[in-house]
């Protein structure tokens, strides 16, 4: 890519597919947080108590089949809506993962990469949503490039049913709305991760002395 650096902040070999995951600068957690914040005000058009970021209640010595399961009582997950599923009292909790499938960690299949990250969340998760909180757990995993898991997808199906029959518009139009906004939040987020500064940031030029700024700038 033209005027691209060939070192990252970091100190690893810069890359396209390098910076998708790169953590330097936080861009991979925004990313994460612009599907979070794309996801929220479309199921609060149609659902109950939606939340983000909702707190898990504290443990009381529940005990979990996976090894892996969240026992962090400060623990929360990303999105917590009413009314998704038909049955409307029925609650359920999303976490969100997106992951760079050009990474030479990631599974080279996409279909075996959705499973994977599936897999993860749900136990980690899941059990403790079922049991603890008495609600549905579902994982939503989307890939850097711009496609989604089963899940998301079928999340996505689920959401634009509902909002076509509140806006009375046809459910072609709503789903295809719906695919964009996620398509170019993922777009957004991959231009952060290519073209976003990741190098220390300068000293606040507040710490100086206000005499010398002044002078300096002529601001007198």
């Amino acid at each position: 890519m033209k005027k691209s650096p060939s070192k990252c902040a970091c100190g690893e070999d810069f890359s396209v597919s390098y910076s998708l995951h790169c953590p330097k600068g936080g861009y991979t957690q925004l990313r994460h947080n612009i599907i979070c914040d794309t996801l929220a005000p479309l199921l609060d058009e149609r659902c109950h108590d939606v939340q983000i970021e909702p707190r898990l209640q504290p443990l009381d010595g529940e005990t979990f089949s996976s090894i892996s399961a969240s026992l962090n009582d400060e623990g929360r997950l990303d999105i917590r809506a009413n009314g998704l599923c038909h049955n409307k009292s029925i609650r359920t909790f999303f976490d969100i993962k997106a992951f760079n499938p050009l990474a030479k960690s990631c599974p080279k299949k996409l279909p075996d990469a959705y499973k994977y990250h599936e897999a993860l969340k749900t136990a980690k998760y899941e059990q403790r949503v079922i049991d603890v909180e008495h609600s549905t757990f579902n994982p939503l995993v989307f890939a850097s490039t711009g496609s989604s898991d089963p899940s998301a997808t079928k999340v996505m199906k689920r959401l634009a049913g509902l909002i076509s029959e509140k806006r009375n518009e046809p459910y072609s139009d709503v789903i295809s709305f719906i695919r964009t906004k996620f398509s170019f939040a993922l777009l957004r987020s991959c231009f952060l991760c290519l073209r976003g500064c990741k190098s220390l940031r300068h000293p606040d030029a507040c710490n100086n002395s206000s005499s010398v700024i002044v002078h300096e700038g002529r601001l007198n």
